[in-house]
């Protein structure tokens, strides 16, 4: 079972999960930090520049209109101002 959220940081989890998921929200895909890092569910490490030059080439795919939904969000402060989110997607 997975531990709470904190009470403290679900204003952090609402922001975050407003994102998500970030590649199917054409709102936000560029905003990603320079240091910034995807896993993919292969487990296989994504840099942000792959990342950047696969949405010039395959735009965001709206996740509500293809019946895409994030469940299971978790979060966990990592750092002042750094947080780790993770969530399923179906």
């Amino acid at each position: 079972m997975f531990a709470r959220i904190p009470a403290e940081l679900q204003n952090v989890l609402e922001e975050l999960r407003a994102r998500e998921p970030i590649f199917h929200c054409p709102a936000f895909p560029t905003e990603m930090a320079p240091v910034y890092w995807e896993v993919g569910a292969s487990g296989r490490r994504y840099s942000r520049d792959f990342i950047l030059r696969h949405l010039e080439q395959n735009p965001p795919v709206d996740a509500a209109l293809a019946g895409w939904a994030c469940s299971d969000f978790r979060l966990i402060e990592a750092g002042p101002d750094t947080y780790l989110l993770t969530y399923t997607l179906r």
